[in-house]
């Protein structure tokens, strides 16, 4: 049977009209006009219905936290652990570079804290000062700091790249049997699956086993749970879209992603070859399309509830809770130390990092007399083997220190060694000497021979053994006098 085409016209509008028919009135069996603009406006609208309709699943986008979804996106998780661990790998490198230059050139400090700070700064690109010395130090700060400049541009490059085109709202039917969403079906589309089960069963196996195992919902129920972001429900648009008017708010209708099944399915005719009017369509459609017509009728949008949220970026409380949460901890945290400073330099009179400074200077300082000693030591022997060829004058320049008592006994007649006890004997000993009051001591001899307890002849020997070039006593008398 050749097509033939039926012309269609109304006299009324059809959206006015549409509100008053009603077979059942007696002007439409004897009114031919009435009649003709009736049906006509039944069969335009079921044509305008049928442009508009899409068939696809219906989802919301789940709620995600701001920080972990946004801002680490341009690295995928490994890359991210990757970057941890290089972290705190080339933390423990800096503070070994730093401590032998400590051991080396000396220093003020030697922290694991500081160079964890300057990895951080590095990553960030706000590096805070280093005081290098050795060439070794410096060439791994230079290697780590190129390192981090290329890893920073990479990141604010896929973050542009990320606000540019977000990929979130942009979901397709690969993408969405991908994701973790549960697929269910509205209650009258599976009936009508059931009822031709037959045609879909032999054309489309696979597909019809996967639609006879989504669950079965009502369109109310289904709306329900696809706010919950964790349903993908399957029915045609045109019919939801009145349920979700009343369900849904403003924020709602702004997470719903459409994943339309028609999307990108080409529209065309299938004519025999014995049509009649087959030139007839081929100039009509060439002119419809020259028109502009035929473009307006495919991409006829359908009414579906606007989204009439802002497309610049908002942030909630929630989004930010976690950093403001941070840092008024890092606040308090700061003032309960402030307080146990005060507390402490009030009870001690010093700050109590002082006490730590005071204690690394006065290593140092010890490091370096000590090295200073082991300079001196090696070229004062080196001095005396080049001019006498040996060591002993040497040693003698070098010793700084004379045992002036090594030994001495206590009244009981024990050598003491131990430089305590010498004290205390020396002590004792000077004490009963000044305390004494007997300057002299009377000696009896038997014979009754006066004898002087010092002789005429022991003070003119005493006399002329004395040392000149001396300086005078009390007294000022020199021995050249006595003499």
């Amino acid at each position: 049977m050749n097509n033939v085409t039926v012309k269609v016209g109304t006299l009324f509008e059809c959206e006015s009209i549409q509100e008053h028919l009603d077979y059942t009135e007696k002007h439409f069996i004897y009114d031919p006009i009435w009649r003709q603009t009736a049906i006509g406006c039944t069969i335009l609208c079921l044509l305008r219905d049928m442009y508009k309709f899409k068939f696809g699943f219906l989802l919301s986008r789940r709620d995600k936290k701001f920080f972990t979804t946004f801002y680490s996106k341009p690295f995928t998780r490994p890359v991210w652990n990757c970057l941890y661990a290089m972290a705190f790998l080339t933390s423990i490198i800096f503070y070994m570079l730093k401590r032998w230059e400590f051991s080396v050139v000396g220093g003020w400090h030697c922290s694991f804290v500081y160079e964890s700070l300057v990895i951080i700064g590095g990553y960030c690109q706000h590096i805070p000062p280093i005081d290098t010395r050795l060439p070794s130090r410096r060439i791994a700060y230079f290697i780590f700091f190129v390192f981090t400049y290329i890893v920073y541009t990479f990141y604010t490059s896929n973050l542009l790249s990320n606000l540019v085109n977000d990929k979130d709202n942009e979901i397709n039917l690969e993408t969405l049997v991908a994701t973790e969403y549960m697929r269910v079906i509205v209650d009258y589309m599976m009936r009508n699956i059931v009822e031709r089960s037959h045609m879909y069963a032999q054309n489309y196996g696979a597909i019809f086993d996967r639609l006879m195992a989504m669950r079965v919902v009502t369109v109310v129920k289904g709306l329900e749970e696809v706010k919950t972001g964790r349903v993908a429900l399957l029915s045609d648009y045109t019919t939801i879209y009145p349920y979700m008017k009343r369900v849904y708010d403003n924020d709602d209708i702004c997470k719903l992603v459409s994943v339309d099944l028609f999307s990108g399915v080409k529209k065309y005719f299938h004519a025999s070859k014995q049509f009649q009017y087959k030139e007839q369509f081929k100039i009509g459609t060439l002119r419809i399309k020259e028109s502009g017509i035929l473009q307006r009728i495919v991409s006829t949008e359908f009414e579906e509830p606007k989204c009439t949220k802002s497309h610049l970026i908002q942030i909630s409380m929630q989004q930010i809770s976690i950093p403001i949460t941070i840092l008024a901890c890092s606040y308090v945290i700061s003032l309960l130390i402030l307080v146990a400073e005060r507390i402490h330099y009030k009870r001690y009179g010093v700050w109590p990092y002082v006490e730590a400074e005071i204690g690394e200077l006065s290593k140092q300082i010890k490091l370096q007399i000590r090295k200073d000693r082991e300079h001196n030591r090696l070229e004062t022997f080196e001095k005396f083997i080049k001019n006498t060829g040996g060591i002993k004058k040497a040693v003698k320049v070098l010793s700084d220190k004379t045992n002036w008592i090594a030994n001495v006994k206590d009244r009981h007649g024990e050598t003491t060694t131990k430089r305590v006890d010498i004290l205390s004997i020396a002590t004792n000993f000077y004490k009963d000497l000044y305390s004494s009051k007997n300057f002299m001591d009377n000696t009896e001899l038997n014979n009754h021979e006066e004898v002087p307890l010092i002789l005429e002849e022991e003070v003119h020997k005493a006399t002329k053994t004395q040392k000149t070039d001396k300086a005078p006593g009390p007294d000022q008398i020199d021995n050249e006098l006595l003499l």
